[in-house]
Formats: structure tokens, C-alpha cells, sequence
């Protein structure tokens, strides 16, 4: 169980598209608390420059591979967290 209402299984798949609007709002704050909980702030922020003092060259992806292995969540998820705290900026 995700969320109150919101179950999933292998088979089944999470589309914000057909949940009310209403909803969209807990589900968003959901997401960012779990972002906090599995991803905090300043470990992001410690692990990315100990990173990219050890390897200058690396890409963004790779920094976003490596990172998202580290905390153990997806690239995706990754992705957004750097983009959120400024990390990660689009090209």
C-alpha cells in the first residue's frame, strides 16, 4: 500500500492522470517526504562534491548513476532530487 486507497502490484501501475486533482496534492507532498527520508539534503550535497572531487570529468549521468546507487533509489528519482536542490541543472 502506497498511500490510503492507492495499492499496487506487479501488474499495476500508479497514473496521476486518473486520480481527482484534489489528490494530486498529497500525492506530491508523499513524494517529496519520501525524497527527504531517503535522499537528505546535505548527505546529497556531501556525497555529490566528494564525487566530483574524485573524478572532475564525470558526466552527469554518471554523477546521477553513482548517486542513485549510493542512496539506493532509482536515476529518476535522483534525477529530480539534484534538480531540486540546484545540483543538476538541464543543458
Amino acid at each position: 500500500m502506497l498511500h490510503k486507497g492507492i495499492f499496487l502490484n506487479s501488474t499495476t501501475q500508479l497514473n496521476l492522470r486518473t486520480m481527482h486533482p484534489r489528490d494530486w496534492k498529497e500525492e506530491a507532498e508523499a513524494n517529496q517526504f519520501a525524497a527527504e527520508l531517503l535522499m537528505p539534503e546535505q548527505s546529497v550535497f556531501d556525497l555529490t562534491r566528494s564525487s566530483i572531487e574524485a573524478n572532475s570529468n564525470m558526466s552527469q549521468v554518471s554523477l546521477v548513476s553513482s548517486l542513485a546507487r549510493r542512496f539506493n533509489v532509482s536515476d529518476q528519482a535522483m534525477t529530480i532530487r539534484l534538480s531540486e536542490l540546484g545540483i543538476l541543472t538541464s543543458t
